[in-house]
């Protein structure tokens, strides 16, 4: 039988291209626990059997904005308990219905913050039992802020979809300030909520929640650091390997 002959460089890629693939399925992928939103127009209302998240700006003066909706969506991090995240950890969103032009402020609760619980009950919450909304008539004063009181809140970052082109579509979302929020945590609880800061007006976005028939709810995929550390070391070995035998 003739013998395949491998070059030396092919004996360097192959084992190491295994190496990859097989770290690369070892990642936690983490579904809300408790997902749901608050409405300022039902300020009493509570939405969490809700199969969608449902967020909006009214658009309106800062002292109305009666039609603001905020979401809320929260992870139990046990699974990956004592975990350094690396930046490639994101969180997944299923858009159902949303214009291109909508972009949105992710904010996550700090442990033991003044503001909502961070381990609330998509059951109970409202936007007055909310500690982050505006329940009075005198709301935020800027309109990126609308009804939610993000002083105690920490700001991980901002995303648009204007790279949407059909629905349902799924949006990730990462930031150093997500990573490092990640990393702070010391309860094993993340919760996040999600502002619209383009004035939506007539229309909310509309995200798939835990209780959609079809899509996933809000996912927090966390790679393992052991697994993001052993890629990162297998490539730096492919690149050394090459470089000695050219």
């Amino acid at each position: 039988m003739k013998q395949i002959k491998t070059s030396p460089r092919r004996r360097w890629i192959l084992p190491l291209a295994a190496i990859i693939a097989t770290v690369q399925l070892h990642g936690q992928s983490i579904l809300t626990d408790n997902d749901t939103f608050v409405y300022k127009a039902n300020p009493d209302t509570n939405y969490g059997d809700n199969d969608s998240i449902l967020v909006r700006n009214d658009g309106g003066s800062a002292q109305s904005k009666t039609k603001d909706i905020i979401g809320y969506f929260s992870f139990d991090l046990t699974p990956v308990s004592g975990a350094t995240y690396s930046p490639a950890a994101h969180i997944d969103l299923n858009v159902i219905s949303a214009s291109t032009s909508y972009s949105f402020n992710v904010y996550g609760i700090p442990n033991r913050g003044t503001g909502t619980d961070e381990f609330f009950d998509e059951d109970l919450l409202t936007l007055n039992n909310a500690e982050d909304t505006y329940t009075g008539p005198a709301n935020a004063t800027g309109s990126a802020d609308g009804s939610l009181e993000t002083d105690d809140l920490s700001f991980l970052g901002s995303f648009d979809l204007s790279t949407l082109t059909t629905t349902p579509s799924t949006i990730s979302f990462s930031s150093t300030e997500l990573t490092a929020f990640l990393n702070a945590d010391t309860n094993d609880r993340a919760t996040f909520i999600l502002l619209a800061t383009f004035e939506t007006g007539g229309g909310a976005a509309d995200f798939a929640s835990k209780d959609h028939a079809s899509l996933a709810g809000p996912t927090l995929v966390v790679p393992e650091p052991q697994a993001f550390a052993l890629i990162t070391g297998a490539l730096g070995l492919l690149f050394v390997g090459l470089r000695r035998r050219r």
